[in-house]
């Protein structure tokens, strides 16, 4: 009897730490990818390393002072995006993905 009343605490214990444990979250990186799939613009395996580099520019950008203007013609003119409104997308995903504390100096 000891040994199941022990064993179901065991268990007890077991599915609390279990149902306790904080969700696995996902990097900025990744979710900066994501948001770039979900807004329209994928991104192949090859070019993600090169794109979530361009993401971390646009903080670096609105860490020296650009404006979201000087940002989105930043990314725009290394082709990325394809055409100012698709660099609008790119810098606004990037900020709320990679550097929320500039979100408030997007357009």
């Amino acid at each position: 009897m000891k040994f199941a009343i022990g064993g179901f605490a065991t268990t007890v214990f077991a599915l609390l730490a279990i149902a306790t444990a904080p969700l696995a979250s996902a990097s900025p990186d990744t979710e900066f990818l994501d948001a770039l799939a979900s807004n329209g613009l994928s991104v192949p395996p090859q070019a993600r390393s090169g794109v979530i580099s361009a993401g971390h520019s646009v903080c670096r950008d609105f860490a020296n002072g650009d404006s979201f203007k000087e940002a989105v013609s930043d990314i725009a003119s290394r082709g990325l995006g394809g055409s100012q409104s698709l660099a609008a997308t790119f810098v606004t995903t990037a900020a709320a993905s990679l550097c929320p504390e500039f979100v408030s100096q997007l357009g």
